[in-house]
């Protein structure tokens, strides 16, 4: 269990491997500028830039890791309080490597609620899950706090088998794929080889191929606790198409 803020707008950023992007205005109403300082493990390794909104930032560390992005507005309120959006945030480490793309965020000094997150992502089951049939979902995936993914399971309709058969998560620079191992021992699961780390905020796109009757969420998109799952397109067996079918899932 951990306490994570809620939703896009952070006090800190935590980005990935000890990574944090902090952020705010100078505090004067109508003045629309601010600073944005990047820290890595808690150290003496920062760096800071002032910025104002349309600003394009790049800042790095001494280890050569680097953060870019842009400006996307900067409001400052009576009480003091502050919030600075970034849009297109894209984190590389000290060997160029993609850590996060195409991130947004909005740094705040103003209090913000915590939520308790046991870093999964449970789409629970609907309250009608028919009509169901197995076939392909499409869509995508934004968790709201980051999770680490070894299983996926799959609400089966009552008296049914339903189970998840293909599963595949993916975006620009990153693939992870897992495969049913048949109607023995943890059947209800997909199990992956490599653990798959989802980061809190960032789409991920998903292809989920079912067997025999899952349950269904009769909608395009699902705002749950745990963030947002949408849904592109459903192919069932038969070969119709959908919108609107989510399949009801939870991913451990």
């Amino acid at each position: 269990m951990e306490l994570t803020e809620l939703g896009d707008k952070v006090r800190i950023w935590s980005l990935v491997d000890g990574y944090v992007l902090l952020g705010k205005s100078f505090g004067v109403i109508g003045e629309n500028e601010g600073v944005l300082t990047l820290i890595r493990n808690c150290s003496f390794d920062y760096n800071s830039v002032f910025v104002s909104p349309g600003d394009v930032f790049s800042l790095s560390l001494y280890d050569n890791s680097t953060i870019t992005g842009t400006v996307n507005r900067i409001t400052t309120f009576e009480d003091r309080y502050s919030e600075v959006e970034l849009v297109n945030v894209t984190l590389y480490s000290d060997t160029g490597e993609v850590l996060i793309s195409n991130a947004t965020k909005i740094l705040t000094n103003a209090p913000i609620p915590l939520k308790v997150s046991t870093s999964g992502f449970d789409t629970n089951e609907p309250a009608n899950p028919y009509p169901n049939i197995f076939g392909t979902h499409n869509g995508t995936i934004t968790p709201s706090v980051t999770i680490k993914v070894s299983k996926l399971y799959t609400y089966p309709c009552v008296g049914t088998g339903g189970h998840t058969e293909h599963v595949r998560f993916w975006n620009d620079s990153w693939n992870v794929t897992a495969n049913w191992s048949g109607y023995n021992g943890d059947w209800h699961n997909v199990t992956f080889g490599d653990l798959a780390i989802l980061y809190a905020g960032l789409t991920y796109n998903y292809t989920i191929k079912t067997g025999a009757y899952p349950q269904i969420h009769h909608t395009d998109r699902l705002e749950i606790y745990d963030g947002v799952i949408t849904c592109d397109e459903f192919l069932d067996a038969n070969g119709k198409g959908y919108t609107n079918w989510i399949p009801a899932i939870r991913l451990d």
